[in-house]
């Protein structure tokens, strides 16, 4: 029996960024996505965005957006163009939501997806969310 070169080696540890927010979530500081996520702006943000997780450590990333898939779908959309930069990290799909609880303290869910993950599903898990007022 043959056993693969990678299985001999072991575990292999990696550190990863399971929280990472974008210029499209609620609480960002700083310059914001444009409403049109193909604009010039929001083009020149997300490329920073793929500078900056190229340059760090982390080998996987998750967006984290509040209340929102929009910097998935920018990143997404940055990365199908031909003139995008190379993205050499791997990076997953999330939200954060704020959850309504018995507790004066603030509750939060990261709820992580598969980068394969379809876009028409994201959007129906968000439309599916049942939103209360305060």
């Amino acid at each position: 029996m043959t056993i693969k070169r990678d299985l001999m080696r072991g575990a292999v540890w990696r550190q990863w960024d399971l929280h990472v927010h974008t210029p499209a979530s609620f609480h960002w500081h700083g310059k914001k996505f444009d409403d049109d996520l193909s604009s010039v702006q929001t083009k020149a943000l997300v490329d920073e965005m793929i500078e900056a997780m190229n340059e760090a450590e982390p080998a996987v990333f998750a967006i984290m957006d509040y209340w929102t898939f929009d910097g998935w779908f920018a990143l997404k959309q940055r990365l199908s163009e031909s003139d995008a930069p190379v993205l050499t990290k791997k990076v997953l799909p999330g939200i954060e939501l704020r959850l309504s609880a018995p507790t004066d303290k603030r509750l939060n869910a990261h709820v992580i997806f598969s980068d394969e993950i379809s876009d028409r599903h994201l959007k129906e898990f968000l439309a599916n969310l049942r939103i209360e007022r305060l």
